[in-house]
């Protein structure tokens, strides 16, 4: 599979889909992605998680001089309302890159679930007098 099906993978898995590739050559891969939400509330986790991956995707980028990844996110008009994009660049070994992109493990989305269950009402012995006989036998 090459660099961009494997790349549009990834971030498929994060809730993105890649929608152009300006740039697609053997050490040189720019692409342009957004975020496919349903809600206000949807478009906040996959944020997270992506913000989350672009941040490990920094650090493995640092920590390795076989390539550079460079992000930046333009704002866009997209049926006259802004749309935020992110613009992937890497540049050097292509190879190298998506298998440290790939290993990248983020966390998976939380979700919140409300179970019922039966109470029982517990009686309380809270300020009763029990009887004390005093006595020998």
């Amino acid at each position: 599979m090459s660099f961009e099906q494997r790349f549009k993978n990834v971030l498929a898995n994060l809730g993105m889909e890649v929608y152009t590739q300006p740039v697609n050559t053997d050490d040189t891969f720019v692409g342009l992605a957004r975020i496919k939400s349903t809600s206000e509330q949807d478009f906040k986790i996959k944020e997270a998680r992506v913000i989350f991956f672009i941040e490990r995707l920094l650090r493995k980028s640092e920590a390795n001089p076989e390539y550079r990844v460079r992000l930046a996110r333009p704002w866009v008009l997209k049926d006259k309302n802004i749309a935020y994009t992110w613009d992937f660049t890497v540049k050097g070994s292509l190879d190298l890159a998506i298998s440290d992109i790939e290993s990248i493990k983020v966390p998976d989305i939380q979700r919140t679930v409300e179970e019922a269950v039966s109470t029982q009402q517990v009686k309380t012995t809270r300020g009763k007098v029990k009887p004390v006989t005093v006595g020998a036998r």
